[in-house]
Order: structure tokens, then sequence, then C-alpha cells
């Protein structure tokens, strides 16, 4: 079913003792554009979130925002015992030779360079990693669901327009003949009223002859069998799996250049009216398209 470009999922987990929170948002836009919100603890996992999202979508703006709670223990800095140990070793011996106090001041110590380490954000990125994954999946899988009940409820407001582009379409097809007629008709009482009084019979040939220009420059046929072809088409791209957005926006200009050119041909009031309905359904139509993954 294809799908739209408008959704939110959010999802929501727990590693090492701290709650992941992940929200995915998507709206319109002619390709894929990604952007990935991490803390800044994690933002060497940035790619492999991006990679995530372009192995799932194909077109539209996604933001992908990672939040976490209750990480400062994981976040906090490592006594390095070792490095510590050896200042307090060389303190105590210089403190020994110069034969002062030799009491070392906690203070001091731990403010020296490398005793107390910061988290190491390779260790974060492997130890986050695992449900990180977990959690984006899952969020982009609630945001794809979304995409595809808002696929769906487009295709079907998709559906509505085209039926009365066909409508406008067959009530065209249907009066064209008529006004043909009607002109003959018009021709007929107007050449009958300038000769009415001067002894002249009107030639048939010569009204006939009008007649057919007229039946010729009115004839829309072919435009109206390619736009019943631009429906059809359309119905399949709706029914097929699969990015059409793309597809749509072309089909959607075709259709607009045929009923552009009816109205271009036609003078009859009524049929122009119908061919307002048609292209205020086709602008709805420009606008839903655009929508479509």
């Amino acid at each position: 079913m294809p799908a739209s470009m408008t959704g939110f999922g959010r999802a929501a987990g727990k590693g090492r003792g701290t709650r992941l929170l992940c929200e995915a948002r998507s709206v319109n836009h002619r390709f894929l554009s990604t952007k990935i919100r991490l803390p800044s603890a994690l933002q060497q996992l940035e790619g492999f979130v991006e990679q995530r999202v372009k192995e799932r979508f194909s077109r539209g703006s996604i933001e992908v925002a990672i939040f976490w709670r209750d990480a400062g223990e994981r976040l906090a800095a490592r006594l390095d015992t070792k490095v510590a140990d050896h200042y307090v070793k060389e303190l105590r011996g210089y403190l020994k030779k110069r034969k002062l106090a030799k009491s070392i001041d906690a203070a001091l110590l731990l403010g020296l360079p490398g005793v107390l380490a910061p988290a190491d954000p390779d260790e974060l990125a492997a130890d986050f990693k695992p449900e990180l994954e977990k959690v984006v999946d899952a969020a982009l899988d609630a945001l794809a669901e979304m995409r595809t009940r808002e696929g769906e409820r487009l295709a079907a407001a998709l559906r509505r327009e085209v039926q009365k582009v066909a409508e406008c379409a067959g009530a065209i097809a249907a009066h064209v003949p008529e006004t043909v007629r009607h002109y003959q008709q018009r021709l007929a009482e107007r050449i009958a009223a300038l000769l009415q009084g001067q002894g002249v019979a009107p030639d048939p040939q010569l009204l006939a002859r009008e007649v057919a220009l007229f039946a010729d420059r009115s004839d829309v046929t072919e435009e109206l069998d390619r736009l019943k072809s631009h429906e059809a088409e359309f119905e399949k791209l709706l029914a097929r799996a699969g990015p059409i957005g793309r597809e749509l926006e072309f089909l959607v200009q075709e259709m607009g250049r045929e009923v552009q050119t009816v109205g271009s041909k036609v003078q009859d009031a009524a049929l122009l009216t119908k061919v307002r309905e048609a292209k205020s359904s086709l602008e709805k139509l420009r606008e839903q398209v655009a929508n479509f993954e």
C-alpha cells in the first residue's frame, strides 16, 4: 500500500540502567532528508541511526530524536586508581625527601591530570548500541505504520477526486455532439436572418462546411481518451506497493494538460463549467499527491 510522508512514531526502552526514548517524525520533502538528534555522549552513533532510517524510507524529511534518563552513573567520571597510586607514591617520596608533612590533600590529588577520567565514548557507544537499535527500530516501525494509515486515507481522497474528473469528462463527451447541433441551428438561423428579403437562399454546402470546421475545432475525443487512460493508470499506481509519489505528480500534470486543452476547444458554457470543476479536482489532486512517498 502506498504510504504518506507524514507521520510520527515513539518507542521507549531500558538498557544498562538507563531509560531510552526515541521519537521519529516525518513531513513532506522532495527527496529523503534526515536529521538525527542524540545525547552528546552518543554522537558517534549518528551515522548508525541515519542508516536505519535510510533502510526504511525513500522520501520525506525525517527527524529522529533520542533522549535518555538516569544516565548520570554511566556518564560519571571514573577514578583511575593506577594513575592515583602513581601520584601518591611520587608525592610521598617528594615530601619525605623534603622533610615535609606526609599528608596529601584529596582535592589536590583528584585535580591532577588523569586521576578522574571521563566516560569512554567508545565504551558508551558499544554499551548502548544494541538497546538503541531496538528503540530506534520500534519508533521507525510506528512511524511507518502511521505513514501507511495516512497513505490509505489519502488514497481514498485521491480516488474521489479522480472519479469527479472522470464524471466531468463523461459529461463533456456526452454533450459535445449536442453543442455541434446547436451551433448548426444557430448558424442556419443567422444566415437566414441575414438573407431575409434579399431573395437569396442559404448555401447548404457552405453551411455544412462551417459546421464541419466547428465540429473539428470542438473535437476533444483524443484528449478525453488520454484522460481516461491516465485515470486507469492512476488506479494502478494506487494499488501498487512502494514509493509512487513522483509518478503520481507526473500523472496529475498530464491530466491537467489534457483538461486545459479541452477547455481551449469547447465553447459551450455548460461544458466550460465542467472543465472548471475538473480543474478544481485536479488542483486538489496536485496538493494531495505531494504527500505520497
